[in-house]
């Protein structure tokens, strides 16, 4: 494990500085094509944000204005009906630490628009009529729960009595989000908790068809995240149409260490896992790199490494050292050409270093967004290798 650490430490140290390749101060964004792009980017400006967050490398991103990134990011053009895009920016500002002191340069108009966020998301919440049908994803229910979770916890109440949501201001909490957030984490418990038993049934079955270790693995993380936030709350239906039971919710640890091991014995050779559902279960052709509607496995593992505690990766310390060889080895270089020569075809210009989902094609050089993903992966992964050690 120390060796492991070791590796570790070389590749968090080239991971923080290729994310920073991709920033552009001018425009507070971590952008695909720096020097190139006009808007902000929102999806990798808030992976990139989840990597600085899950970071201890604070000189590398010290030159960051997180505060001023962040109000761009709630500011920017992100579409309503976007779920992926809605969610990720509400997750990623709900994970900033004392986040009084960053609404201090948030104004009005900013507010309204987290409101807006925290509305939208409430109306993705999973809906037992759907049963293992739901509207979207398992990737963007997990991302969705995170929100859901973040709120939920933070619920008080006010010096006049009323329900309120954390540190938002009083004047721009969604009106009645208070209860439907605590439905929206009740559901995502309850629909989570069943796909897990079902994807782990039809493994057990070998029922390769239906089996999909991308739902397996975001049910499971949307059950922990749901769980926990539910733990020692009473009046959860803990049977169908049965009406409030006054027991607290208990997390099924054996199930959750059956599913890990299900999801890990599903690696591939080459350290990964098959690509499973795609985030978008809608997808248009036009306008997006169809690659990037796959979930990329490391941003999963990733995720596990974040909310499953350290001792349950004990057991599959050979597995992660297999993924690990995969990042080791598949970082990409691109140049980002300010100049062609015409006759010997050589390109001059800044240089791009990171990683690319395998979902990409082969050609595609590094991105910001898979980058920012495998920086996560690996501050965490070194995180937990410490605590075994």
């Amino acid at each position: 494990m120390k060796r492991l650490e070791t590796r570790l430490d070389r590749l968090e140290e080239a991971a923080s500085e290729y994310l920073m390749d991709f920033y552009e101060p001018g425009l507070f964004s971590f952008s695909i094509s720096p020097g190139k792009a006009n808007t902000i980017s929102i999806t990798s400006t808030c992976y990139a944000v989840r990597a600085i967050l899950a970071s201890d490398s604070s000189t590398v991103y010290k030159d960051i204005d997180l505060s001023k990134l962040l109000k761009e990011l709630v500011n920017s053009a992100w579409g309503e009906y976007d779920l992926y895009q809605v969610s990720i920016i509400l997750v990623v500002l709900l994970r900033v630490d004392n986040r009084n002191k960053l609404y201090e340069s948030f104004d009005d108009s900013t507010f309204e628009r987290i409101s807006k966020l925290i509305s939208l998301v409430l109306t993705a919440r999973p809906k037992r009529r759907f049963n293992e049908q739901q509207v979207f994803s398992d990737y963007i229910i997990y991302l969705c729960t995170s929100a859901y979770t973040s709120l939920f916890d933070s619920i008080r109440y006010d010096p006049q009595g009323k329900l309120v949501i954390g540190d938002l201001p009083d004047a721009f909490t969604p009106e009645g989000s208070a209860a439907e957030l605590s439905l929206a984490v009740m559901r995502a418990a309850e629909i989570s908790f069943n796909e897990l038993c079902r994807q782990l049934a039809y493994r057990t079955a070998g029922e390769t068809t239906r089996f999909d270790p991308t739902r397996l693995a975001y049910s499971l993380l949307t059950y922990i995240r749901s769980t926990k936030s539910l733990e020692g709350t009473a009046g959860r239906e803990t049977i169908l149409g049965e009406g409030p039971d006054q027991m607290p919710l208990k997390m099924n640890r054996k199930i959750i260490k059956a599913a890990l091991a299900a999801f890990i014995a599903e690696q591939k050779d080459d350290g990964l896992w098959d690509r499973g559902q795609p985030i978008y279960k809608k997808f248009r052709r036009q306008g997006r790199n169809i690659g990037n509607a796959y979930v990329f496995a490391v941003d999963t593992i990733g995720s596990l490494l974040e909310i499953l505690p350290a001792e349950d990766f004990r057991p599959h310390l050979a597995s992660l050292q297999k993924m690990l060889e995969w990042i080791e080895s598949n970082q990409a270089v691109e140049v980002i050409p300010d100049y062609c020569d015409p006759e010997s075809g050589q390109c001059f210009g800044k240089s791009l270093r990171g990683w690319v989902s395998p979902h990409l094609s082969p050609e595609t050089g590094p991105q910001a967004w898979s980058t920012a993903q495998t920086a996560t992966c690996i501050y965490r992964l070194k995180r937990v290798v410490q605590k075994l050690m």
